[in-house]
């Protein structure tokens, strides 16, 4: 089969997500060729008629998409309408998930749709400040980043009051405060093999040796800065006999309730944070996650007994076959 695999056109400066996503497609082109693929890896980008281009002049049989940023996650979905609109079978969500999910504004009133529950927030938009952002911890998100771009300790901060929330968004109208959870931390990988919704072995993160003022969150420098003490010092672990088994179902019954709310379609990773009364939060649906030899969502499929190169084949099977 002819494999056309999209990715992101570089920056000329290109900073450690990015080129994250050269490896990736690299090591999924792989895994394809050793699978008797013919694979080609391009570029993708807003020039629609380029693209179209590429596509009229490959003519393959499936696009494996890993277009991860196309300056920003809310416009992720312009890749896969346009196979859509070509009809080629491609890889990962559809166009209406990823416009769903990419916007995390959008995604939290997904979850409402849903009756899941996600942390407060207020942004441009919205109606009030809940009380629950005023003199208590809270982070400091942008609408349209993935990959945890911009997050440092800083995000972690408080208001005073409404009128303090209410200035710092005017100011930065493309962010959003949300409550901070403090707890632990739970990354949920769901895909579909053989048309049967799968979820993978949960993983927690565990921040190691962190100092007790310091917030236990996922930064970027925990994901990408290999000499930082976030990255040394965050882990994930599979071991969660100790955890609360009931709550452990109810994160795999509501990934699970997320991804057919999103169509069935392609892989994603559900990211919660659970409170001291073990209640579980959704952050955020990744539609289409990292899928490198040392991501979460292969670690997680190892830990199901799924090999690298049967991973990939079962994500284009879901598509040839779907």
């Amino acid at each position: 089969m002819k494999i056309l695999i999209f990715i992101d056109k570089l920056s000329s400066s290109p900073t450690k997500d990015e080129e994250d996503t050269l490896i990736e497609a690299n090591e999924v082109k792989s895994a394809l060729v050793k699978l008797g693929h013919n694979v080609i890896i391009s570029n993708f980008d807003f020039n629609l008629n380029n693209n179209l281009e590429i596509i009229n002049k490959e003519s393959p049989n499936l696009i494996f998409n890993l277009v991860e940023t196309l300056e920003g996650s809310s416009t992720l979905h312009i890749a896969p309408l346009l196979f859509e609109k070509k009809e080629i079978k491609y890889t990962g969500g559809t166009s209406s998930s990823l416009f769903l999910t990419g916007d995390k504004i959008l995604g939290k009133y997904f979850f409402k749709s849903l009756n899941i529950k996600y942390p407060k927030f207020y942004y441009k938009k919205s109606n009030k400040v809940s009380s629950s952002l005023i003199n208590n911890k809270v982070i400091v998100k942008q609408i349209d980043q993935e990959a945890s771009c911009g997050i440092d300790d800083n995000c972690v901060t408080t208001f005073k009051n409404a009128l303090e929330i209410k200035a710092f968004i005017k100011k930065n109208p493309n962010m959003f405060i949300e409550e901070y959870i403090e707890g632990k931390e739970f990354n949920v990988s769901v895909l579909s093999i053989d048309s049967k919704i799968v979820v993978l072995p949960i993983a927690k993160m565990e921040f190691n040796n962190f100092p007790k003022d310091k917030p236990q969150i996922l930064n970027y420098k925990s994901k990408w800065d290999e000499d930082s003490f976030e990255y040394k010092n965050t882990n994930r672990t599979f071991n969660l006999l100790n955890e609360d088994q009931a709550l452990i179902k109810k994160m795999s019954d509501i990934s699970k309730k997320c991804y057919s709310g999103l169509g069935r379609k392609g892989y994603l990773r559900v990211d919660f944070r659970v409170d001291k009364n073990n209640i579980a939060y959704v952050l955020e649906v990744n539609i289409n996650p990292c899928i490198t030899h040392d991501s979460g969502f292969v670690a997680a499929a190892n830990q199901y007994g799924i090999s690298y190169e049967k991973l990939i084949n079962y994500i284009i099977n879901e598509e040839e076959n779907g």
